[in-house]
């Protein structure tokens, strides 16, 4: 059975890592990739797919917005996407949908389409109730806080970097160097503290002394015992640490 499926989420990176992912099923057609829920529930009218891959959050209308706006009509099985675990308990607890974490790793990718096809021939009709019911409640819930703004205090102003335009992040003892572009600003705080704070779908820690923009990283080259040097869009050359190897693995889908 090949499956159509359509892609929604605002992040080009994470959208073209699972589209690269479910192309590589012979078995699967991506028949649209969307930039947002509007134009995902504009695809699912069009195209009637069997599956559609939803980030929950994105801007204007977002994943469970477009489920609720797609209520009373033939839908296809949904598969949520985020970055931030808060969503996944409950959701898992519904054999009728899946719900995958950024990034998304080849195994539990294949793992969800599985499900796909096996809900697609034996979902009851109640079930669709009950996943519009239980996304209505994820809606309620306040996602976990992430900075779209870092401030930037100097003698006589304080000033405002977009957390899109940073590049990578150094520790200095009390203090974080934020490197944007050729420019290098010094804020006071530490990188377990921003790290909790950053969208985990655009930044990932690499190691105890450097948080990097995932959409910076230009390729990533195995080193010794492990460890692998992250090269970034402008040359820069950072090295990883065996404590962070999980996140490194997860980025590289492996």
């Amino acid at each position: 059975m090949t499956l159509r499926v359509i892609v929604a989420d605002d992040a080009a990176l994470s959208r073209d890592r699972l589209v690269r992912l479910l192309r590589t099923d012979p078995e699967v057609e991506v028949v649209a990739e969307c930039i947002d829920g509007n134009t995902a529930l504009a695809a699912i009218r069009e195209h009637a797919p069997d599956a559609a891959f939803l980030d929950v959050r994105m801007p204007g209308l977002d994943g469970i917005g477009v489920i609720g706006a797609l209520a009373g009509q033939a839908l296809p099985v949904f598969v949520l996407v985020t970055a931030h675990t808060a969503y996944a308990a409950e959701a898992f607890e519904l054999d009728a949908t899946d719900y995958l974490l950024k990034p998304v790793s080849p195994i539990r990718l294949r793992t969800a389409l599985a499900r796909v096809r096996e809900r697609l021939t034996t979902r009851p009709a109640g079930k669709l109730d009950q996943v519009l019911a239980l996304l209505k409640d994820l809606g309620r819930k306040p996602a976990p806080p992430t900075i779209d703004r870092l401030p930037v205090h100097s003698e006589d102003r304080t000033f405002f970097l977009r957390a899109e335009s940073i590049d990578w992040i150094q520790a200095a003892g009390n203090y974080l160097q934020v490197h944007v572009g050729t420019l290098t600003h010094t804020v006071r705080g530490t990188m377990t503290r921003l790290e909790t704070s950053l969208d985990p779908a655009r930044f990932v820690r690499i190691s105890r002394s450097a948080i990097v923009n995932i959409d910076r990283i230009q390729e990533i080259q195995p080193w010794f015992q492990g460890a692998h040097v992250v090269i970034l869009r402008d040359r820069t050359r950072l090295t990883t640490s065996r404590r962070y190897r999980r996140s490194l693995r997860q980025l590289l889908g492996k």
